[in-house]
């Protein structure tokens, strides 16, 4: 990752964070898969929107614009602009979105799980 943004030692954090919480209650490894499952869905679309973003400096996001429109999501502000590049960087709550995916996956009654919306897994509660 490139130094433009700075964004390195936050994806870390926020990794650690969501690993950490996604692993919290797990009582042996047969939910393993599932729950690193859940962790790939949760940081691969972000952390590689942050890495592409890393690459070019401040307000020279429209560079790279065409990069980072397959790693979208739903509800998520495209960071074409220097302010939306830093809204997108700051104001995610890696704990509130783990929250949300642990909620799905105990929710899902008969194990399928809707990951995103270009991938369905089933998922064995």
């Amino acid at each position: 990752m490139l130094p433009f943004g700075g964004q390195g030692t936050n994806q870390a954090i926020e990794d650690g964070g969501a690993i950490g919480f996604l692993l919290v209650n797990v009582d042996n490894d047969t939910q393993l898969p599932q729950r690193l499952q859940l962790f790939d869905q949760l940081r691969r679309r972000r952390a590689s929107r942050i890495q592409i973003l890393s690459s070019v400096r401040a307000s020279r996001e429209s560079v790279v614009e065409e990069k980072i429109k397959p790693f979208m999501e739903d509800g998520v502000i495209f960071p074409n602009s220097f302010p939306a590049r830093v809204s997108h960087d700051a104001g995610f709550d890696v704990y509130a979105r783990s929250q949300e995916m642990l909620q799905l996956l105990f929710n899902s009654g008969d194990g399928e799980m809707f990951l995103d919306h270009q991938t369905t897994s089933s998922i064995k509660a």
